[in-house]
């Protein structure tokens, strides 16, 4: 179900999950990224993520068109860094998430979560900086409910993000 529901595939021929990016709001197929499944793709000089069609992710919000309903019913959503995440927590029936696409935030993307209209909660992998996560905080506050996720407990390793716990 959840492979269906964000239309992920695979490409046995580079040995990547494939995974589409819809337009927040109309649902159009505007970009499709590929996410190498080898291990030792750092040291085999693979990038992690490979644009199979170009797109400005900064333009966007993964996820948002899938979980729109979710996220309004909720009255919150949850902004991680990589699509994985915003995957990861659907499996375990969590609809409120999106993505980013990085470790920064867009004024487009800014501006697309300000309309929901929903309590904002930023959940980075824990390799992103404090101050980077605060800086992303203030965009939204003091006009919106915003918070944070911060691995005070060190449950996470260091590229982990908040997603990765059960």
């Amino acid at each position: 179900p959840i492979r269906k529901r964000y239309d992920i595939g695979y490409s046995a021929k580079f040995n990547r999950v494939v995974i589409p990016h819809r337009h927040y709001a109309t649902g159009e197929i505007v970009g499709i990224i590929g996410r190498t499944i080898n291990e030792l793709y750092e040291e085999l000089d693979i990038p992690k993520y490979f644009p199979i069609i170009k797109y400005p992710k900064s333009n966007n919000l993964y996820g948002l068109y899938e979980n729109y309903s979710e996220i309004q019913k909720k009255g919150y959503v949850v902004v991680y860094e990589a699509e994985k995440s915003v995957i990861k927590r659907s499996a375990r029936l969590d609809n409120t998430g999106v993505a980013l696409g990085c470790h920064t935030i867009s004024k487009q993307q800014v501006n697309i979560l300000k309309s929901l209209n929903t309590e904002i909660v930023i959940a980075m992998d824990k390799d992103v900086k404090l101050y980077d996560v605060l800086k992303i905080c203030d965009e939204f506050y003091p006009l919106y409910n915003v918070s944070f996720i911060k691995d005070s407990f060190n449950i996470l390793n260091e590229k982990d993000s908040p997603a990765d716990t059960n």
